[in-house]
C-alpha cells in the first residue's frame, strides 16, 4: 500500500530500490542523502542501495542512479553544480565507496 504524502516517482524509485535488495542480499550498503533541487527534482531526500561490486567509485555511482531515469540523468551527470561529500568530507567523483558509506549529494537544477 503506497505511503500517503509520497509522489509517484518516489514510490517507483522505493519499488526500485526493493526490487535491487531481493536481488543483491549479502551486498554492502551505502546511504545516499540529496540535498537543494535534487530532493524536489528526485523525489526523495535519503536511499540506502546496495553497492554492487563493480561499483567502486562515486563516478560509478552515480552512473548507476541515472539509470533511474532522464532527470536523474541530467541532475546528476555531467552537472557542474554538483557537490559531493562521503562520509561528511567533499569527495571528488573518483573517491572510493565501502560499506556503510554516507554520500551527500547537493547539486542545483542546471538550465
Amino acid at each position: 500500500m503506497p505511503k500517503p504524502g509520497r509522489s509517484p516517482q518516489a514510490r517507483a524509485n522505493a519499488a526500485c530500490a526493493e526490487s535491487i535488495m531481493a536481488n543483491y542480499k549479502g551486498l554492502s550498503m551505502v546511504k545516499i542523502l540529496f540535498f537543494g533541487d535534487l530532493v524536489d527534482t528526485l523525489g526523495m531526500a535519503a536511499d540506502e542501495i546496495p553497492l554492487p561490486p563493480d561499483i567502486a567509485d562515486v563516478e560509478r555511482l552515480l552512473f548507476l542512479l541515472s539509470r533511474r531515469g532522464e532527470m536523474w540523468k541530467k541532475m546528476l551527470l555531467g552537472n557542474p553544480k554538483l557537490n559531493i561529500t562521503v562520509n561528511k568530507q567533499f569527495a571528488e567523483k573518483s573517491a572510493p565507496l565501502k560499506d556503510g558509506d554516507e554520500i551527500a549529494l547537493v547539486g542545483f537544477a542546471v538550465a
